[in-house]
Parts: structure tokens; C-alpha cells; sequence
């Protein structure tokens, strides 16, 4: 079986910059306003924020599950990838049908998402350098959070897009066999996807 892989890269030709002066709270308020795509989060003690705009590239993907176009089971990607590919971040969907509402609901209602290996759970990958880290195995304890989503026309492809505001507490390496080990805390992403329903 032969699966398809839809990518739309965008580019940016603007700086963004943060005060970093605000206290956790108005961080978090000021988080849920923000619309730029990103990634937020302290990585072994070390706080890593990398938005869309010089040096990032942002790219979302569409996975269906078959060469049947009639047949609406895929997941999603999204990644924030640096031009240089020293660093980038990659989240993707759980498998859903994107023709039911419920599975749609599942997957992007506000509410906690199991995080871990892919294709039942949402998967990440972060890459910093030389180093990689991997959410390999779900437990308990890893779990991500939609607070926030948005549908709109993207004004990059003008094609109906989804974006969704994450946030995961806390998540370390101690269930994974590959990758670097890690503890990540504070994460703040804030993702756009492309072909999400078809209803």
C-alpha cells in the first residue's frame, strides 16, 4: 500500500522578538493571544523559543492512510524547522477519519491528549543541534493539552487551515530506547494544519 505525503512549506521574512518581562501568568495569557506558529519550552534546564519568521520555516502535511481518495483516514503533521536544519520541531495527529465529527472532536477537542508513539497518539520530535529527543511510548504521565483552536483562511496557500494552542506540563526520555535524554517542561506550541476535515 502506497501512502501520500502533501507538504506546504512556508516561508517568513519577519523578526519577531519578546520582552521576556512578564510574569508566568501574564506569559500564558499573552501566550493564548498569540497567533505566530511556535515552539516554547525548557529543554535540560534551558528555555528554548523558536517562532515562524527568520530563521524558521513552518510546513504542514497531510498522511491518508490510503491511495483511495474517497477514503477520509489520515494524521496530520505540522513542523517549525530552521532553514539550516540544526533545529526543528514535529508534532503529528493521532489516525482519525476526517469525515466524522466525533473523530474530529477526539482528536482536536479542548481537553488532554495522550502523547507517545504514533499512529494512536500525538507523536513529537524535537531536534536542537546534535541532540534529538523523542515522546517514544505513552504513559501516564505524558500527556498534551489543546487549549485553543482556530479555523481560518491561510493567507500563505488561501486554503481553510486549523490552528491549535498545546501545552504540556512536564515530559521526560525514561520510557524511550532512542534519541537523547531530556526532561521538557513549560511547553507552549502553538501549530497549523491544512486538510483537517471533510465535513
Amino acid at each position: 500500500m502506497k501512502n501520500c505525503l502533501l507538504l506546504v512549506i512556508f516561508s517568513s521574512f519577519f523578526i519577531t522578538c519578546s520582552s521576556g518581562e512578564d510574569s508566568a501568568e501574564a506569559d500564558y495569557s499573552s501566550f493564548l493571544s498569540e497567533t505566530t506558529p511556535q515552539f516554547n519550552a525548557k529543554i535540560n534546564g534551558i528555555q528554548k523559543s523558536w517562532k515562524f519568521g527568520i530563521p524558521f520555516q513552518m510546513g504542514s502535511g497531510v498522511n491518508p492512510m490510503t491511495d483511495d481518495p474517497a477514503n477520509s483516514n489520515r494524521y496530520l503533521d505540522f513542523v517549525l524547522n530552521e532553514q539550516s536544519g540544526n533545529r526543528y520541531f514535529f508534532v503529528r495527529t493521532p489516525k482519525y477519519d476526517a469525515s466524522s465529527l466525533t473523530e474530529f472532536q477526539q482528536v482536536f477537542g479542548i481537553s488532554k491528549k495522550n502523547l507517545g508513539s504514533y499512529i494512536e497518539n500525538f507523536f513529537i520530535t524535537v531536534k536542537d543541534g546534535d541532540k534529538l529527543y523523542y515522546v517514544c511510548a505513552s504513559s501516564l504521565s505524558n500527556k498534551l493539552e489543546i487549549i485553543k483552536t482556530q479555523e481560518f483562511i491561510s493567507p500563505e496557500t488561501n486554503l481553510p487551515s486549523l490552528k491549535v494552542w498545546f501545552k504540556i506540563d512536564k515530559i521526560n526520555s525514561t520510557n524511550c530506547s532512542a534519541g537523547d535524554q531530556f526532561e521538557m517542561k513549560d511547553v507552549k506550541i502553538i501549530a497549523q494544519f491544512i486538510s483537517y476535515k471533510d465535513f
